[in-house]
């Protein structure tokens, strides 16, 4: 479930307003899933790693471990959740296959329709979110 959100600027004058930080100060919300709110930075350097690249394929925290233990000749990767991240290494592929879908559902509700939607992409096994929101749309 994420509250709905766009991409108007916060009180602080970033860009993403959810929706449901408009209750007050001390109201507590847990934030939206907003590419605002789910996208991170990620930089690496040294010998193992590609220079001046950048890579737009989805990843995320759960690779870090992974890639690590891959780095390091350890043991455990291939158990581990995320992936080893083989495009980011030097003498790695240019690119890795991936796929993006969006799962949506919908119900009626005695003030209007409310929707819900997920876009998730996958590289492997592993997924990874890359948005979601909902909301009510009367009538």
């Amino acid at each position: 479930m994420s509250f709905r959100w766009d991409s108007t600027p916060n009180a602080a004058g970033f860009a993403g307003y959810a929706y449901s930080t408009s209750l007050g100060p001390g109201r507590g919300q847990h934030g939206s899933m907003s590419p605002h709110e789910t996208r991170n930075v990620f930089f690496a350097r040294g010998p193992a790693f590609r220079q001046s690249t950048t890579v737009a394929t989805p990843t995320g925290n759960v690779d870090l471990a992974p890639t690590i233990l891959h780095l390091l000749n350890l043991p455990g990767a291939e158990a581990m959740h995320g992936r080893i991240l083989h495009e980011t290494l030097r003498g790695g592929p240019d690119a890795v296959e991936w796929q993006t879908t969006t799962h949506e559902a919908e119900r009626s509700t005695p003030t209007g329709r409310y929707r819900q939607s997920i876009t998730v992409s996958q590289v492997g096994a592993t997924l990874y979110v890359d948005e979601g929101s909902g909301g009510l749309q009367s009538g």
